[in-house]
């Protein structure tokens, strides 16, 4: 009788952590875990290790959320893909004051960015959710890292 109830109480205790893990992996509408300097970026493969300038991207058809280590990235990878004026594409940015413990993540298309910030891959935005001096909207970076991306 004792390993019967042994056995239950260790089903219940691996199950429970193991059904919040998939809720977790399942939910599209948020953004996933990023694991800095384990995962990589979709479009460059570096480590994605400063939390301050993580984006990722939910597309739809695709299970696994895109990450990337630098919105640049994340505009130009989905530009490639189609998706990036898709409004069923969710894309989150990490916000410039986050850390590897707390990262605060934004829309990408209703973050404000500050231009000049040095970035992972050079694209020299940063997110901040309001609008602040010298802060663009999503479309003037979109429009930025489009046209540095062409002198290329």
């Amino acid at each position: 009788m004792r390993r019967r109830a042994f056995l239950r109480r260790a089903a219940g205790t691996l199950f429970v952590p193991l059904a919040a893990a998939c809720a977790e992996a399942d939910d599209r509408s948020a953004p996933a875990r990023v694991r800095h300097d384990r995962d990589t970026c979709e479009r460059c493969r570096m480590l994605i290790s400063d939390p301050r300038f993580a984006a990722q991207a939910r597309v739809a058809g695709v299970r696994d959320a895109y990450k990337y280590d630098d919105i640049g990235c994340a505009v130009i990878h989905l530009k490639h893909l189609g998706k990036d004026t898709d409004v069923s594409t969710r894309i989150w940015v990490a916000d410039v004051a986050s850390a590897a413990d707390r990262v605060v993540w934004h829309d990408a298309r209703s973050a404000r960015y500050l231009p000049g910030r040095s970035s992972p891959m050079g694209y020299d935005h940063a997110a901040v959710a309001e609008a602040r001096p010298g802060t663009v909207d999503f479309d003037a970076l979109r429009a930025a890292v489009l046209e540095r991306e062409a002198r290329r």
